[in-house]
């Protein structure tokens, strides 16, 4: 959307140019332009989903539009059509900021994992894709990590699916007390997690996986002492070896560690 993401006071300015743009064209032009004033309204309730600016933006269409229609009456009459404005306005603004965040929960519920919270699969793919782009500007390494728990289904056989549902649950609060809060988090499906780890030193990240593998580990041993994970990463220093499945680059990674006896990491530099 046109000024995504922008401070408050510039959504306000833009919705300002509109309310006398609507203004001037309302003196001078011989059609009825009455619900053009909604519009300015109508726009920053939407963009900034705040209450207080749009009132205000609200105040100033209504005086511009009852200045227009109604100056040439008595005040007992201006006033009382300014107050019926303002209200059907101030409503107008209010159901669309609702509109609005009711919205947005429902596209971040769509990319989010309803049992742990972290993004799932479709979300972690978007954050793949902006991190690439920003890759292609300035260059800083990152990692993309595949997680995988080792024998989780000896866990739902011997203790049922809830116990294994509470192990994910935990999992996943490890892991994001283990990243930073810029880092992505994600769980793929079944016992399968996902990192994204920005600006990312290669040698630091071997470091932060190993602390983490430990502690998924600790977790893991209390409910099956069978239990572990497998990690695989690949940390992207140079632009043209980011592939567009990084995810399956990583869990290539990580299956030679399922190979190999699980429990480990595999990490690799490109």
């Amino acid at each position: 959307m046109f000024m995504k993401d922008k401070p408050n006071y510039l959504y306000f300015a833009v919705a300002l140019v509109m309310t006398f743009i609507v203004f001037f064209a309302d003196r001078h032009v011989n059609i009825n332009m009455n619900w053009f004033y909604v519009l300015p309204v109508a726009y920053i309730a939407w963009c900034s989903k705040s209450i207080s600016i749009t009132i205000l933006s609200t105040v100033i269409s209504t005086f511009l539009f009852s200045f227009q229609q109604y100056s040439s009456v008595c005040p007992p009459y201006f006033l009382w059509d300014s107050i019926v404005n303002v209200s059907f306005y101030i409503i107008s603004g209010t159901i669309i900021i609702k509109l609005k965040k009711l919205l947005d929960r429902e596209k971040g519920n769509a990319r989010t994992d309803f049992l742990t919270g972290l993004k799932n699969k479709q979300g972690f793919h978007e954050s793949l894709v902006s991190e690439k782009e920003r890759f292609c500007r300035n260059e800083k390494p990152f990692t993309v990590a595949f997680l995988d728990l080792d024998n989780f289904k000896t866990v739902n056989d011997n203790f049922g699916h809830d116990a294994g549902d509470n192990l994910l649950v935990n999992i996943a609060k490890i892991i994001i007390s283990n990243i930073r809060k810029y880092d992505i988090a994600a769980r793929l499906g079944g016992d399968e997690f996902a990192l994204l780890l920005v600006e990312s030193d290669p040698v630091l990240v071997e470091q932060r996986l190993q602390k983490l593998r430990d502690t998924i580990n600790v977790e893991l041993k209390k409910i099956h002492s069978e239990t572990s994970v497998s990690v695989g990463a690949v940390t992207y220093t140079k632009r043209e070896y980011i592939d567009e499945d990084m995810i399956k680059e990583a869990d290539i990674e990580m299956y030679l560690i399922k190979r190999n006896g699980k429990n480990g990491i595999n990490h690799i530099v490109k």
